[in-house]
């Protein structure tokens, strides 16, 4: 009977099955003692099963746990196969490199690369990693003298770092392992890695070292300038200058495209030796030499037997993915160089679509390896070049030979004595030996070509330009088959992303030195953003929509010059913020032509909006436009669901409302991976900053929304906190929720609900008021069939007297000085006013209602999200993985699920009698009006720092109804810090030291904005609107200069 170590060991264990293993509750770091004595991980390790290993360590597995005085790393240097990849993901969980085996001489993992697995490459690697060369075994031998006496140059080079930088051929061998590397990075496990190095690039944080070989030189480079030094120092370093004179335009080529890519949302190769490792691989001209014999039509098998390729396929396949990586910056029209062993067929300058293409055919003849590389690469791409009148090599080559047999029917040494030659005809050129560097490489497992790859070791002739590559192509074709499917679909995700950018007209496209000025700056918003736009286009985004659609109405302005500046705006926020996910300008602005026509044959307008922008979140369907939600498996689908016929031809019930009305809508806005975070954050776009002050979030879930209000390119509660606008959130049943697409459908205790956002109350109550004169009800049953009630709105001239509940804290975390600060400047202004507040001590308290809401948004137990991370096999964004882990949990039975029922139904009661109770002790003798309370305990939150999200949760789970109000910014002046606080708990405690010091810190959030929100009770939008524009009035009246 299979077992999870028999499984690990075989190699196929999946997620699936492990996760019914864990489940059964066997334990995964278990000894097999009835075995082979190994956990499920060291039995992984030893058979080079590297996508099991990255599978068990993902989900718990220990790194250090030990199988016969083994750890898994010391096992790992000696696997079968796949040795470097496997190395690579335990020494990424920050192991103890030098840790002995207690049975065996005490030898640790270094001893044991260099003399079992004679492996050059995990010598390297763990030399990187820290691993000492003059730590002992018991007979007192050394790493250092083990690879002295071991006679292998390789080794004896690898282990001598103080020799690494000698020449170019320690260089390239660094370069050829980072190919390697990054293959293994992008394709094997690429799911978690990419959401990883995402983070780490937003974050500037990570839970691996960087490669020191390659930023020992320069620290992280931040400008093209900054790369094109570092570049000058490589190519005096590996003297290289014979390729590259000073002032070269191929470098400064690369230079400017290694910080294109750095600044890349949509990258996730952007760590510092990343970038760096694919800058210098392109300084070499890549030439693919692959074997077209008539071998290559043999067959690779998968773990389990089947059939799923042949070796021609996995040639193809890596070879593809190994260009595109070598590529990946070098200048427009460069590429890879591809020759074959028997075919005549050439390419040059190819991309790896372009080499796909060239890879289609059936492989026929013989293995004349060495004779054909000096007919097809050296002679006419060096010693032609190099014999004619002051001929010249443009860049050093790096010939990439790719072979599945030994040499035949040419002489095995034919190979080598091509490398030989080609060594003496550079050096008698004036040329370095390693002006030509080759790396050999084996698809499939024949024992001839097995001898004949270990052949060409240890020869002094040629091994500082000659590299085997320690693993079998083909293996690793088969590992990453099982990614495919995954593959293609972050390659639609970066797709999606480059399709939205490439709508933008070439005319709003920003020049680079204004984006590389928006990355300095902390705010793009105000005088910088319209600093780029017309004065004309400025006055025309920054109407209020009343005055926007009266302007229309009277011909002062058309629907058409309206809608091409609200789209020329969003453009260039989008540039400068990544904010939107779908772009629809076009399909816009023809629309408010139609309206202008109409206009001029009829004299009137379409409807209230006439004209009038509107931007959405991309959970709204609309006809034409994609809906995302964030999921990279829903692209190309409807909500994750092909062939539905309804992808791209369905509109939300709110979106027919909105065109019936006369709305233009010109865009969809960015949110977070699965809906419930409080910023901004998902695969596809990657993460959306503040735009008021660029190292804080714009919040979430609607953040990409409120970025683009601020940046005013658009006509709810935290973004519009965050970013210093205005916003409502409804109770859930006053506006239409069909046909949106939402996490958790089917989870009604907590009901999502359609909010809007605007930079004005006027505008809010303009569009809410137009669409609930449709009457929404009669075409969506769940809404409550209320008309707008005119008799709710307070007046502005002569307000009654009101009396608010002030929660200063909710007794779970305390709010920062900015946002007590924003609470006092408000009670002081209503005070002034006329008003009263009276504390709010609900009983219940908050604590209780916020457990029941996170058990509601627990209840499915996070099968709603895994299902949708699984349509593309995509990661949890990491602010959501911390608390969902790597797999769902036990979801809720439908007897505990009535049960919390019961506790929110007793909840909302109890909430509502203590605030009828309020109308014994205010001073209106009625009950509190309105309830003031923090939106978060934070101003603008510093990525992957939201802890709390108590002050929203209460208000969803009572299904009130709140506005936001932007009252101030932080001040690094005026917000003085109690050193004496004791945090409530460790969430406040971690509130609190989010800044990484010992309390609160001002400079991290000097200048954001800090909003209040109002709340009202259920269904009380008229009346909460009018309170606002109250209190809104009170604060301009004040005179508080910071609202």
């Amino acid at each position: 009977m299979a077992t999870i170590h028999s499984e690990a060991r075989a190699g196929t264990l999946t997620s699936a099955k492990l996760a019914g293993y864990l489940q059964q509750g066997v334990d995964i770091n278990e000894i097999d003692v009835s075995g082979t004595g190994f956990t499920p991980l060291s039995a992984a390790a030893k058979s080079g099963h590297q996508t099991v290993v990255e599978l068990l360590l993902n989900n718990g597995a220990s790194p250090s746990k030990k199988s016969y005085g083994m750890t898994p790393l010391y096992i790992a240097a000696n696997a079968r196969k796949n040795r470097a990849e496997i190395v690579r993901l335990i020494l990424n969980r920050h192991v103890n490199v030098d840790e002995t085996d207690a049975q065996v001489d005490d030898e640790t993992p270094l001893m044991v690369a260099i003399t079992r697995a004679k492996d050059p490459v995990v010598v390297n690697m763990l030399i990187d990693a820290g691993a000492s060369l003059q730590a002992k075994n018991d007979k007192g031998q050394t790493a250092k003298s083990m690879a002295q006496l071991s006679g292998n140059p390789d080794i004896q080079r690898a282990a001598s770092p103080g020799q690494q930088q000698a020449g170019t051929a320690e260089l390239i061998n660094l370069l050829v392992n980072f190919v390697l590397f990054i293959l293994a990075y992008v394709n094997s496990g690429i799911l978690k890695d990419v959401a990883k190095g995402v983070v780490s690039n937003l974050y500037n944080i990570g839970d691996t070292a960087p490669d020191q070989d390659l930023v020992r030189e320069i620290g992280e480079p931040t400008t093209a300038d900054d790369f094109k030094r570092e570049i000058d120092q490589y190519v005096k370093d590996s003297d290289l200058g014979q390729f590259f004179a000073p002032g070269n335009d191929y470098l400064n080529k690369v230079a400017e495209k290694a910080i294109e890519l750095k600044d890349d949302p949509r990258n996730h190769l952007k760590k510092p030796e990343q970038i760096k490792g694919l800058v210098r691989l392109a300084l070499y001209q890549p030439v693919f030499y692959c074997d077209d014999s008539g071998s290559m039509q043999i067959a690779i098998h998968d773990s389990d037997n089947n059939v799923i390729g042949t070796r021609m396929d996995g040639m193809r396949s890596l070879v593809q993915r190994m260009a595109s990586i070598a590529t990946r910056l070098v200048p427009d029209g460069k590429g890879a160089h591809i020759r074959f062993i028997n075919s005549n067929k050439t390419g040059q300058d190819l991309n790896a679509d372009q080499i796909d293409q060239m890879l289609q055919f059936d492989p026929d003849g013989g293995t004349n390896i060495g004779t054909n590389m000096t007919k097809r690469i050296l002679e006419p791409m060096i010693y032609d070049e190099l014999d004619k009148s002051g001929g010249a090599l443009e860049r050093p080559l790096l010939v990439l030979t790719i072979t599945d047999g030994e040499p035949s029917p040419e002489p095995r040494d034919t190979f080598k004595k091509a490398i030989e030659s080609c060594g003496r005809r550079l050096e008698e050129k004036q040329y370095p030996q390693e002006s030509a560097m080759f790396l050999i490489s084996q698809v499939g497992n024949s024992p001839e070509a097995d001898a004949f790859l270990d052949s060409l070791s240890g020869d002094p002739a040629i091994d500082r330009v000659l590299y085997r590559t320690s693993e079998r192509l083909h293996e690793r074709f088969a590992d990453l088959r099982d990614n495919e499917e995954g593959l293609e679909e972050w390659r639609l995700a970066h797709d999606k992303a480059q399709s939205t950018l490439s709508k933008i007209r070439p005319g709003w496209r920003l020049p680079k030195t204004t984006l590389e000025e928006a990355k300095r700056r902390s705010d793009i918003t105000g005088e910088f953003i319209q600093n780029l736009l017309t004065e004309n286009d400025v006055a025309i985004t920054e109407l209020e929509a009343s005055e926007l659609i009266s302007k229309m109405a009277q011909k002062e302005l058309s629907a058409e010059s309206v809608a091409t500046a609200f789209c020329k705006r969003a453009a260039f926020a989008h540039q400068l913020n990544n904010c939107l996910h779908e772009i629809f300008f076009d399909q816009a602005i023809e629309r408010a032509r139609k309206l202008d026509d109409h206009l001029e044959k009829t004299g009137a307008l379409v409807g209230p909006l006439h004209g009038l922008p509107i931007s959405l979140k991309v959970q709204f369907h609309v006809k034409g436009v994609e809906t995302t939600m964030g999921y990279v498996g829903w692209i190309g689908t409807f909500e994750g669901k092909k062939d539905t016929k309804k992808e791209m031809n369905t509109n939300s019930a709110i979106v027919d409302d909105l065109i019936s009305l006369g709305a233009v809508l010109y865009c969809k806005t960015s949110l977070p991976q699965t809906l419930l975070l409080g910023e901004t954050h998902n695969n596809i776009v990657g993460y959306t900053m503040n735009p008021n002050i660029q190292q804080l979030s714009c919040g979430g879930s609607s953040g990409g929304e409120g970025a683009l209000q601020a940046l005013r390119g658009g006509s709810v509660r935290i973004p519009s906190s965050f970013c210093g606008t205005m916003a409502i959130k409804p109770s859930a049943s006053r506006f239409s929720y069909k046909d949106v697409a939402n996490s958790m459908p089917g989870q009604l205790g907590a009901p999502s609900a359609i909010g809007f956002m605007s930079t004005s109350f006027s505008s809010l109550r303009l569009i809410m008021k137009s669409i609930i004169a449709t009457e929404p009800w009669l075409r969506d049953l769940s809404l409550c069939p209320l008309p707008w009630r005119n008799e709710q709105e307070l007046s502005l001239s002569s307000p009654p007297e009101l009396c608010f509940g002030l929660v200063n804290c909710d007794g779970m975390v305390s709010p920062h000085p900015p946002v007590a600060r924003a609470i006092s400047i408000l009670k002081t202004a209503l005070e002034k006013s006329g008003h009263t507040t009276i504390p709010w001590s609900p009983k219940p308290n908050h604590e209780t209602g916020t457990t029941i809401h996170g058990k509601y948004i627990e209840s499915d137990g996070g099968a709603d999200i895994f299902n949708q991370l699984k349509l593309s096999g995509e990661p949890l964004i990491p602010e959501k993985a911390k608390d969902m882990g790597k797999r769902p949990r036990k979801p809720m039975s439908l007897i505990e699920y009535q049960e919390l029922g019961i506790q929110l139904k007793s909840y909302r009661e109890s909430y509502q009698v203590y605030w009828n109770s309020t109308a014994a002790i205010t001073k209106t003798g009625r009950p509190v009006d309105a309830i003031i309370m923090p939106v978060s305990p934070h101003a603008a939150v510093i990525p992957g720092k939201y802890y709390h999200y108590g002050y929203s949760e209460i208000v969803n789970l009572l299904d009130y109804t709140s506005v936001t109000i932007p009252v101030t910014r932080a001040s690094k002046t005026i917000d003085s810090v109690d050193e004496k606080y004791e945090p409530l708990n460790e969430t406040d405690c971690l509130n609190w030291k989010a800044c990484k010091s010992p309390t609160y810190d001002p400079d991290s959030y000097d200048g954001a904005p800090v909003g209040l929100q109002i709340v009202g009770q259920r269904f009380q939008e008229e009346y909460i609107l009018s309170i606002a524009e109250i209190l809104e009035a009170a604060l301009q009246a004040s005179g508080d200069d910071k609202h």
